[in-house]
């Protein structure tokens, strides 16, 4: 089934950038409640910087932060409260959420929202997933991963991937196919599919939304 609205299928055109917060490493570790100045910090040839032991945290050029470690939480920011032996999935969620509002703060998602979008169990907790979202419109990386990851064991965070991207909404418009014609083009896939307005951000400066068939 396709539901026809009649509003008119203009989206914002978005700038897309990396926030200054992604190369500031200091002040990243401070966040996540690591020692600046620890000898255990280095850079790889490709430009990586490396903190590790007993915890693992690596910046790259490209806006993506990962951290890794051990089931003994290093500090508040990775404990997960559990009313019970092993936290539910919402009280992991609510962990998480606190975890990206600590990577997230307001002058990074000035025109931009941050949403849950799903969770999974694993054999030692959950993997639970964010994403971008601008006035409404959900926004996708091209390379099919979520912009937050997080995943727990018991009740630590024991991991977390994140994409930093800041949008800014341009002063331009853009308008999408119109949607008859956008259904009459998935009109020949065999499995039922839905339209959506989504933005796809591929890496550059500038980001458009498209109707994207799910």
């Amino acid at each position: 089934y396709t539901v026809l609205s009649s509003e008119a299928a203009q989206t914002m055109v978005l700038t897309a950038s990396l926030p200054e917060l992604a190369s500031d490493v200091d002040t990243l570790l401070d966040m996540l409640d690591f020692n600046p100045h620890t000898i255990a910090r280095y850079n790889l040839t490709d430009g990586i910087e490396v903190v590790e032991f007993p915890r693992t945290f690596r910046v790259y050029h490209d806006g993506v932060i990962r951290y890794s470690g051990d089931a003994d939480a290093p500090s508040a920011l990775y404990t997960i409260p559990a009313s019970g032996e092993m936290p539910t999935r919402a009280e992991a969620v609510l962990a998480a959420r606190r975890l990206a509002e600590v990577l997230l703060p307001g002058e990074v998602l000035l025109d931009t929202d941050f949403y849950f979008t799903g969770i999974e169990a694993t054999e030692s907790g959950y993997a639970i997933t964010f994403d971008y979202m601008v006035d409404g419109i959900p926004v996708y990386l091209s390379s099919g991963e979520a912009a937050l990851e997080v995943r727990t064991t018991g009740d630590t965070i024991t991991y977390f991937r994140l994409q930093y991207r800041q949008y800014t909404a341009a002063e331009e418009s853009y308008h999408l196919l119109p949607l008859a014609q956008a259904v009459h083009m998935v009109g020949g896939y065999e499995e039922t599919v839905f339209l959506t307005k989504g933005y796809v951000d591929r890496g550059g400066e500038t980001v458009t939304a498209q109707w994207l068939a799910r």
